[in-house]
């Protein structure tokens, strides 16, 4: 049954239903009354069509909200996957190659920059977005960008010595992804 079918079939129960309610509460041990009182019926049904818009019309933006929240929730989902992955490589070792740090890099700019113009589209905040965009590129440089403390060579990059500085990193990270997770549960 098409979905428009199936609200002009709720509406006619509806109102078939408040009809046989009303001829059912008039019986007076088995004496219909026939009189009509036209004021009551009319704010009974202009109530009923009022109910009916109100009903529908929060339907419509629940539902909106949930296909909103199960659209968004899992692209965010498999970023924060990804960047996981590539923290744990950075906890596990010692070192890591440029070349890879430039494809995680190259991955997150490609997956989180769709992600923002789905929350743009939809009018939502965006900004725990470019949050974990910055934090990511900060630790990006933070780990490329200082020869003295995390020195390269043979295109390998060695960051024991600031192995500390990088957790505490990539913990923001994952602080601003708890953001915009929350700001995505938010829609519902």
């Amino acid at each position: 049954m098409k979905k428009g079918n199936n609200i002009y079939f709720i509406i006619i129960s509806f109102i078939l239903g408040i009809f046989s309610n009303y001829i059912i509460t008039q019986f007076k041990y088995f004496k219909v009354d026939l009189e009509v009182n036209l004021v009551e019926t009319v704010i009974s049904l202009i109530t009923a069509v009022v109910g009916i818009y109100i009903a529908t019309s929060l339907n419509k933006f629940h539902t909106r909200s949930v296909n909103l929240h199960n659209y968004l929730q899992p692209k965010l989902d498999s970023i924060w996957i990804s960047f996981t992955n590539f923290n744990s490589q950075l906890v596990s070792k010692d070192f890591i190659e440029i070349s890879e740090i430039a494809r995680i890099t190259k991955e997150f700019d490609l997956n989180i920059e769709p992600l923002k113009q789905m929350f743009s589209s939809f009018n939502l905040n965006h900004e725990c977005l470019n949050a974990i965009e910055v934090e990511i590129e900060s630790l990006v440089k933070f780990i490329t960008d200082n020869p003295k403390i995390n020195p390269i060579s043979k295109n390998i990059v060695n960051y024991s010595a600031s192995s500390s500085e990088i957790k505490r990193r990539t913990n923001l990270v994952n602080e601003k992804f708890a953001l915009a997770i929350k700001n995505i549960n938010n829609i519902v």
